[in-house]
């Protein structure tokens, strides 16, 4: 090969190589520009996403709310209808076994736990569901506190109910009134 056409081969190859060179360079920048906007994109999708579960929060927290508001209605609509009802829960008034309202207070006391065990479960798991649970633990131990019954049908059924319940009754001993 003569030297004239070893220099046109060398040129060649290096435009070839510089062509190369400027196509890859094209490429990463392109590139860098699609990163980019992908990169928007996955902002965008995530503001949407971090909206979405904050609206799911708030209709989870509502749904908690609600499903609490109606049974805590439901009991006041008991002692509306049965003011007799109230002094064995809120006066720390006892009731002898014996008494032809027992099984009725028993079955309220029942009734009240059920509640206080789903409240004092909610309250203590998602606490962020609540505008102040403290609030809910307040009332538990003041009723605790307020009425023989409740303690005597939690004493006698502690298998029944969840810890939570349990230990707002124990934050009661120290109030209560006998």
């Amino acid at each position: 090969m003569d030297q004239l056409a070893y220099w046109k081969a060398d040129l060649f190859i290096k435009k070839l190589g510089l062509g190369i060179s400027i196509l890859g360079f094209l490429l990463i920048i392109i590139g860098v520009f699609a990163t980019r906007r992908q990169l928007a994109i996955n902002t965008q999708q995530l503001q949407l996403s971090t909206s979405q579960s904050a609206q799911v929060a708030k209709s989870i927290r509502a749904n908690v709310e609600n499903g609490a508001v109606t049974h805590v209605l439901a009991l006041d609509k008991v002692f509306m209808d049965r003011p007799y009802l109230m002094p064995y829960f809120y006066e720390s008034k006892s009731i002898d076994r014996k008494d032809p309202k027992y099984a009725e207070v028993q079955a309220t006391a029942g009734a009240v736990l059920d509640l206080f065990d789903m409240l004092a479960s909610q309250s203590k798991h998602y606490p962020e569901f609540w505008d102040t649970p403290e609030a809910w633990d307040a009332w538990m131990v003041d009723v605790f506190s307020t009425s023989p019954i409740l303690r005597e049908y939690l004493d006698t059924h502690k298998t029944w109910y969840g810890n939570n319940v349990k230990a707002l009754r124990e934050q009661a001993r120290s109030k209560q009134v006998k």
